[in-house]
């Protein structure tokens, strides 16, 4: 907290005193749409976002917060877009300065008190409306919407040079060279055995896991391959590989620069690369999932077999400089894109920053 903040008073106050509660309207899968709007429900992660559908109810509503009553309980996400909201969570709207940045602040003080809540815990709008949050508070004890507005704002643009200023110094790194272009190189397939070492991984039973920092690497589709942070240790911990799950999300890969455990649900592929030719690799390696129906597995065996295309030098070798610069031009291509973004399109990102 930094001295702004301590230099403020503070008062608690029923969430219901500062804005309307509204209930969401569950979409069954079975009639789940695809499509773009963004569909809230209970998760912890994606802002809250469950899918994109193209589905209907009165639960549409834009520029309000989302309030997990249910699953990941208490977690809550501020939702600029129009969006549509399942009934696991609860819509709130601000009566006054109901804009961005007063939101996020308010968001950040519900989650405060999450960690109260059990999994399993069901929190309905009664319980939500006597909920209490602290908020900075004006000469008169009333809600200082103002100081939370300014407060955000300042903190959205130091966040937004401190970036900005990391994403230059990378670019300072990297060395642009012009290459042939990917349809213009030969190319031939390789078994995944041929390019590097697959290891299996060791699982770490629900009962058995301590909480911590290490990452523990399974077979999701998302947060590249983490299930979870972990206080254990065991022969799988590595670095500096690629993940392949062989199991429930079968074929999606993974690259991990930083230390890690890795389940059986999972092999680990050591190729003794560097992080460019590992992301190389790991997107042709993704190409093949597509083949894979849920409830296939691929165990070491088949992942051997498994061939990828990649680019050949003249030799007809895989040609990993060539992997490599490639990947350093999209790195670069992408973080100027990404700077020209932030210019122009400032506070499309506070969301994502503050939230």
């Amino acid at each position: 907290m930094n001295k702004q903040l301590k230099d403020k008073q503070w008062s608690e106050f029923f969430i219901d005193e500062l804005g309307v509660i509204k209930s969401g309207k569950d979409i069954a899968q079975k009639n789940m749409v695809d499509g773009n709007t963004p569909y809230i429900s209970a998760t912890s992660i994606n802002n809250g976002i469950n899918n994109f559908v193209d589905n209907e109810n009165n639960s549409l509503e834009s520029k309000c917060i989302s309030i997990n009553r249910t699953g990941s309980v208490g977690y809550a996400f501020y939702h600029e877009y129009t969006a549509l909201f399942s009934n696991n969570c609860r819509k709130f709207i601000l009566n006054e300065h109901n804009n961005k940045y007063v939101s996020l602040f308010i968001v950040n003080q519900i989650k405060q008190q999450k960690e109260k809540y059990s999994y399993g815990y069901i929190m309905g709008t009664g319980r939500l409306k006597r909920q209490k949050i602290m908020l900075p508070i004006d000469n008169y004890g009333n809600p200082d919407f103002e100081f939370m507005e300014e407060y955000v704002k300042n903190k959205y643009e130091n966040l937004i040079q401190n970036i900005l200023k990391r994403i230059d110094e990378k670019l300072n790194e990297l060395n642009f060279v012009d290459i042939v272009k990917l349809n213009e190189k030969d190319w031939s397939p390789f078994f995944i055995d041929e390019i590097g070492d697959i290891h299996s991984g060791k699982d770490i039973t629900k009962i058995n896991m301590i909480m911590g920092d290490i990452p523990y690497i399974s077979s999701t589709s998302k947060n590249n391959g983490i299930n979870a942070f972990v206080g254990n240790n065991n022969t799988t911990l590595e670095s500096n590989c690629i993940s392949i799950n062989r199991n429930g999300s079968v074929g999606y890969a993974f690259y991990h620069p930083y230390s890690a455990l890795f389940s059986n649900d999972c092999r680990k592929l050591k190729i003794n690369k560097n992080k460019h030719v590992s992301l190389f690799i790991v997107n042709q390696i993704k190409q093949q999932k597509e083949k894979y129906n849920y409830g296939y597995k691929m165990g070491t065996g088949r992942l051997k077999r498994q061939q990828i295309m990649l680019p050949i030098s003249e030799e007809g070798e895989p040609d990993y400089n060539y992997m490599e610069q490639y990947m350093i031009n999209l790195e670069i291509k992408l973080l100027k894109k990404y700077i020209d973004f932030v210019e122009n399109n400032n506070n499309k990102i506070l969301v994502k920053f503050y939230g």
